[in-house]
């Protein structure tokens, strides 16, 4: 009976444990998700005041990522191509190898509550995105040329979204296997360069506005959030 009752205690801990990780995890995602949003009504608010035009700072932001003059990419071919790379980080195709992959390993090791988020904060993430798109209906940039093709609406980046959702779940799902604080650390801060480093080639490629990519990572976190929170139960 001791023995039992000790298995019983031993198994509510490490419950109430995994509990507190996916919490913390979750609020720092909510804050990352809360300064996104701020950044993306600041940069928006302050076109309109200051210059009489929304899109202002927006376009700004995008010029700077171009040489003056003839408005071409800053780097030269071979770190466009660079770019190029990045960007599909964040693409369907990269994203369903992934998924694919570590969601097969994650079922085929019996982890079935992983597995199901994995495969459901993702799909979800990109469902959303493109139901927003098409509620908003934003133009596409046009004040420097796109190194690449786009047929879509805008806001918000799906590429941008799709990182966010994608990669902060993996570096979740690990965060919340482990109680090691660095590697906690580590984890949050490759999905979050990752995201950037998305975020940032759908500006320099000149697809995106920078608060559409802003938009996706406020979106994509809260919704990894709450993805999180009710799935990892």
């Amino acid at each position: 009976m001791k023995e039992k009752a000790g298995r019983e205690r031993s198994g509510a801990g490490v419950k109430d444990s995994f509990e507190a990780e996916v919490h913390g995890y979750t609020w720092n995602l909510l804050r990352l998700s809360a300064a996104a949003a701020m950044a993306a009504l600041a940069i928006h608010l302050g076109g309109i005041v200051l210059k009489g035009d929304a899109s202002a700072f927006d376009a700004a932001l995008m010029r700077a990522l171009r040489t003056p003059g003839d408005l071409m990419a800053i780097g030269g071919p071979r770190f466009e191509r660079i770019m190029r790379d990045v960007t599909a980080l964040g693409s369907f195709g990269v994203a369903a190898m992934l998924v694919g992959a570590v969601g097969g390993y994650l079922s085929m090791s019996g982890r079935w509550i992983c597995a199901r988020a994995l495969l459901a904060i993702p799909v979800g993430g990109w469902l959303l995105s493109n139901a927003i798109k098409v509620a908003i209906a934003r133009p596409r940039p046009d004040v420097v040329p796109m190194l690449v093709t786009v047929s879509d609406a805008s806001m918000p980046s799906g590429h941008t979204m799709m990182a966010t959702v994608l990669y902060f779940t993996l570096a979740g799902l690990i965060a919340m296997r482990t109680d090691n604080v660095r590697l906690h650390r580590l984890a949050f801060i490759c999905a979050l360069v990752l995201t950037i480093a998305v975020g940032l080639s759908r500006v320099y490629l000149g697809v995106h506005w920078p608060t559409d990519v802003l938009a996706a990572v406020a979106l994509g976190a809260a919704w990894t959030a709450a993805g999180l929170r009710l799935l990892t139960k």
